[in-house]
């Protein structure tokens, strides 16, 4: 039964807690995939007495990093694949497989994973076989997953527009009443949030190793997945420390791919928390370079963390202190 239960949260993008699990029979499994489903957070936390506490904060766990065999990381690539590929298909309801786009005799509209690169386009391919796609787009690189919209000719796509994953335009989204701070350590004598049935006090601050709130520290991982709910609202935000320096432009289209694109020695396991789902409220990279962007409705904030940075959610304004 456990794992039936596991499969039908993980059908809808939410992991649960133990504590969830335990507490999750199949009297009540309908109400409360309902409850995870309404709440849109990337983990859910049931409490059987219908009561929430004023503020709860959930940081996903991370597979630990092991030896990967060649096996391992084609799992990886999978799960990435067919991530990317159910955000698309609710773009493109009519995609057919790469086998059968190939064969077709007129336009058509398909998703794959870009092989490798052609001096006329690139090569996608899925479970079904590959493709040649005729394209003049700079923006595709290798491993990217992409939808495209084609006429067909000798079995060969001529591209007629590129579709990314992204974030929809017509996002809904509730931001609470929140400040978050964005620091590379927690001041000193500094009190994180204390949070009692009458409300909260202090700060929320989140680190690139821990977040600090209701008196408590909890480590975070690269990346790191932070659910926050407050009032009945979710906030999710995204912390991440690249490898090697990576530019605005770059984040920005880590979004738009709705990946973050890691080398290969980041990658832990089987599964793939590179991918950016659910859609973040507020994502913070870690970089020298400081600057803040809302893209689509994300909070986009770059900066080392040695100067703080106070994030209003619910305005969206971002003010580093002096």
């Amino acid at each position: 039964m456990k794992e039936e239960i596991v499969k039908r949260f993980l059908e809808e993008g939410v992991l649960l807690t133990p504590d969830a699990l335990g507490k999750i029979t199949e009297s009540n499994l309908q109400a409360a995939l309902d409850k995870a489903v309404q709440s849109k957070s990337a983990v859910f936390s049931f409490h059987a007495d219908g009561q929430q506490p004023a503020i709860t904060i959930e940081v996903r766990k991370l597979q630990k990093k092991v030896k990967l065999s060649p096996q391992d990381f084609a799992k990886h690539y999978n799960a990435m694949f067919e991530g990317l590929r159910g955000m698309l298909q609710k773009k493109m309801e009519d995609a057919v497989s790469v086998a059968n786009a190939k064969k077709s005799g007129s336009s058509i509209s398909t998703i794959g994973m870009v092989r490798e690169q052609t001096q006329r386009g690139f090569i996608i391919e899925d479970t079904t076989g590959n493709a040649e796609v005729i394209s003049k787009s700079e923006d595709v690189g290798i491993d990217d997953v992409i939808g495209v919209k084609a006429g067909v000719k000798e079995e060969r796509l001529f591209a007629e527009e590129i579709i990314w994953p992204d974030i929809p335009m017509s996002r809904k989204h509730s931001r609470p009443e929140m400040e978050i701070i964005l620091a590379d350590k927690k001041k000193e004598g500094g009190e994180a949030a204390f949070c009692s049935e009458s409300g909260c006090e202090g700060e929320i601050v989140i680190t690139p190793e821990a977040v600090y709130a209701d008196r408590k520290k909890t480590s975070l991982p690269n990346p790191g997945w932070i659910t926050i709910t407050k009032d009945g609202a979710n906030v999710t935000i995204l912390v991440y420390r690249p490898d090697k320096p990576a530019s605005q432009k770059e984040v920005l289209t880590w979004l738009r791919k709705r990946h973050i694109s890691p080398d290969k020695n980041q990658v832990r396991g089987t599964d793939d928390p590179f991918l950016i789902e659910p859609i973040p409220d507020l994502v913070w990279i870690i970089s020298g370079e400081q600057w803040v962007e809302m893209y689509k409705s994300v909070i986009v904030v770059s900066s080392d963390g040695k100067v703080p940075a106070d994030v209003d959610l619910a305005t969206g304004k971002v003010k580093f202190e002096k």
